[in-house]
């Protein structure tokens, strides 16, 4: 896999991977976004 992202816009999220052999996009949702949140809480707290 090339690329794995959850595009996030305030109040749903996308989700884009994409590799060699095939591109997936997932339509908008609420739990994306939740998803992405959480992602970004637990991978930053090591920061903070």
């Amino acid at each position: 896999m090339e690329l794995a992202c959850i595009i996030d816009s305030l109040d749903s999220g996308t989700l884009l991977t994409r590799s060699s052999a095939r591109t997936l996009l997932l339509p908008s949702t609420r739990l994306l976004h939740w998803l992405k949140r959480l992602f970004e809480w637990w991978y930053q707290r090591q920061y903070r």
